[in-house]
């Protein structure tokens, strides 16, 4: 890891800080080389809480939270696998401490690697040609153009319900980002939207964990919770980040 961070992060002498920012389900890198000469990264310092200068990683943490319990395949997808074939019944103890005893739990991981595999490398790729991305597209085209990024929001709420257009799919939103890699430079205005559906659930999550935070400290402090200043200057802190050139 180490060795790999160092080549997308162009160190050479220095190597990598000693200090790297451990947050809470991410660790962030950034090169020791660019303590005092490269410009401020805004956004790795506001994520960090301190300066960082320079490119920076972010390398996120798996397995923290039991995402077995809750990320799971969506039931349309398993639901179009049966009348294939392609998978068999996939039991819902795999990758878990609940099947550790199960005989045949070598099987029913390997049942569910195959039908990950197949999600990632033949059913999200076949995505653009099995939901008419082409349709969408010259819908797109045809409507108003969106020259700024407000009419460009405006046009993507009231046109595209990416929820149900992926879940009726069978693809989770988690996948939003492999799906427009699918899109390619073929389906320029829907890559476009998608790009905005991802930016838009990052920066809810993003709020909610900041506002989320507010409140734990409040608890801790023995105040009471929901200091409206306090949210403010939080989301003026997220929105400043965003919107600094």
């Amino acid at each position: 890891l180490e060795r790999w961070l160092c080549g997308r992060l162009s160190c050479t002498a220095g190597g990598l800080c000693s200090a790297p920012a451990v947050l809470n389900r991410c660790t962030v890198y950034w090169s020791a080389e660019a303590a005092g000469s490269a410009a401020q990264n805004v956004a790795a310092s506001h994520l960090c809480r301190r300066a960082v200068r320079g490119r920076a990683a972010v390398v996120l943490w798996a397995g923290l939270k039991r995402e077995y319990l809750y990320e799971l395949m969506r039931p349309e997808f398993l639901a179009l696998l049966r009348p294939r074939r392609a998978s068999p019944p996939l039991n819902a103890d795999a990758f878990s401490g609940f099947g550790r005893d199960d005989p045949a739990r070598v099987q029913h991981n390997e049942e569910v690697r195959r039908a990950t595999r197949l999600l990632l490398s033949q059913w999200i790729p076949a995505l653009p040609h099995t939901m008419c991305f082409e349709e969408l597209e010259r819908g797109l085209a045809a409507a108003a153009p969106a020259s700024t990024p407000a009419q460009l929001l405006n046009q993507s709420l009231s046109c595209i319900d990416w929820n149900k257009l992926l879940h009726t799919a069978g693809v989770n939103l988690r996948f939003l980002g492999r799906v427009r890699a699918a899109c390619g430079e073929r389906y320029p205005r829907v890559s476009a939207h998608l790009l905005l559906e991802m930016l838009a659930r990052a920066l809810r999550r993003l709020v909610n964990e900041h506002v989320r935070g507010l409140d734990m400290t409040d608890m801790r402090r023995h105040e009471p919770s929901g200091h409206p200043m306090a949210r403010v200057r939080a989301l003026v802190r997220i929105f400043n980040c965003m919107l600094c050139e």
